[in-house]
């Protein structure tokens, strides 16, 4: 029997391979692909965090969707990785 650490390690490193390649256009449309679903199943409010958050946040807003909104942090300490563009983030309402 294979090694389930060893198999979610790779499950792990695919994931994040994929996710290395993403653009901002890409999370643009997969966000908006989301608010559709979430919108169809009758849900109006989600929490999310991600790259791009934006792309996200803008999204959110021309769908009339509600929101909580984070940076992905990936690894810990100093090792960690956060997304672009944080300097002069501050917290945004869109009512």
């Amino acid at each position: 029997m294979p090694n389930a650490k060893v198999n979610r390690q790779r499950e792990v490193n695919l994931e994040q391979d994929a996710e290395s390649a993403l653009q901002e256009e890409d999370v643009c449309w997969g966000t908006a692909l989301a608010a559709a679903e979430i919108i169809r199943s009758g849900t109006v409010g989600f929490a999310d965090h991600y790259f791009y958050m934006g792309q996200v946040a803008t999204a959110v807003e021309e769908a009339g969707l509600r929101a909580n909104l984070a940076w992905c942090v990936v690894g810990l300490g100093k090792e960690a990785e956060i997304g672009t563009g944080l300097e002069g983030s501050e917290e945004v309402r869109i009512e």
